[in-house]
């Protein structure tokens, strides 16, 4: 009988081990060392919605983004400074009333994030201080050492003198090239 409540005690560890969240895991969680160095940027895309006025009438739509031809670093610094070099080439469509367009454009930045920028990390989240606010940026550390970040986009833009509105969830994806 001891052998049996063994053997039963054995198979539920096994089984509580094998099927533990890995949210669990000691390495999921980002420190100061883990993210200082060299990032490229691995995947980008964009997710929401749009509402604007013109003369007088209201529309919505919707708009997703995502990227292609990445050649865009990100340096975390010793001294919690940002850089970013590069770029990548951004796919955009938007759909109102009906009509879809897509613009296909090279960019160097990615909202929140600057040169002038300083960074932090404060619980699950890492904070970029710019010129334009401070950004709370929740991450996701994957057990392939990849860090995803997903942060809501609210962002007011003039679109040929159109005053548009964007609510979304922007992705971005790093993935480590080297220590600093």
């Amino acid at each position: 009988m001891k052998k049996y409540l063994v053997c039963c005690l054995i198979l539920i560890g096994i089984a509580a081990c094998s099927t533990r969240d890995h949210r669990e895991l000691p390495n999921d969680i980002l420190t100061d060392k883990t993210l200082i160095g060299s990032w490229k940027l691995d995947n980008y895309k964009v997710s929401g919605v749009t509402k604007g006025y013109y003369r007088g009438f209201q529309f919505e739509g919707t708009v997703s983004s995502f990227g292609k031809n990445y050649q865009m670093f990100f340096t975390f610094h010793h001294d919690h400074r940002l850089e970013l070099k590069g770029r990548f080439t951004m796919v955009t469509t938007s759909t109102t009333n009906n009509i879809t367009q897509k613009l296909e454009r090279d960019v160097q930045i990615i909202n929140g994030f600057s040169n002038q920028a300083t960074w932090e990390i404060q619980s699950n989240s890492i904070y970029i201080h710019s010129k334009e606010g401070i950004y709370e940026i929740p991450y996701t550390l994957h057990e392939s050492g990849e860090v995803e970040l997903n942060f809501p986009i609210h962002q007011i833009n003039d679109v040929n003198h159109i005053e548009v509105r964007t609510q979304g969830i922007q992705t971005v994806e790093l993935v480590k090239i080297g220590a600093y």
